[in-house]
């Protein structure tokens, strides 16, 4: 993978576990949900950390995927409640949405950046290895 995805891997796991705190000790967003973005953010960095070294790239950057997809996926909740504050009404926790939908666009960025580079990656490897859709 190239550095430009381990810099994205890295960043987001620290933005995330930033989110996490300031949610849960600077808001004061209370309950297990508070810590989602604090505990998915450090391991995506920790395993971002480790998809430095070639030998453990290709896996960690998978699980890094996967950690992405189920955040993603966890937070899709959030996009009814950010309608009805845009249509003007007030929810109880504005907060807290918002750093869900933070931590919704962030997972959405890194697993995007992520699915590029593994297309990227992929199409590299079948142009070496001189594959031509045209032949018998």
């Amino acid at each position: 993978m190239t550095a430009i995805t381990l810099r994205v891997t890295l960043w987001v796991g620290l933005l995330l576990t930033l989110v996490g705190v300031l949610n849960r000790y600077v808001i004061g967003v209370r309950g297990g949900g508070a810590f989602l973005p604090l505990l998915l953010g450090m391991l995506i960095a920790i395993l971002g950390t480790l998809a430095m070294e070639p030998q453990y790239a290709r896996r960690a950057l998978l699980a890094v995927a996967l950690l992405a997809l189920l955040g993603m996926l966890g937070t899709l909740s959030v996009l009814p409640e950010l309608r009805s504050l845009n249509a003007g009404r007030q929810p109880a926790q504005v907060a807290a949405i918002i750093a869900r939908a933070l931590m919704l666009l962030l997972c959405a960025l890194l697993l995007a950046t992520l699915l590029v580079a593994g297309v990227s990656l992929l199409l590299r490897r079948v142009r070496r290895s001189g594959f031509r859709a045209d032949r018998p």
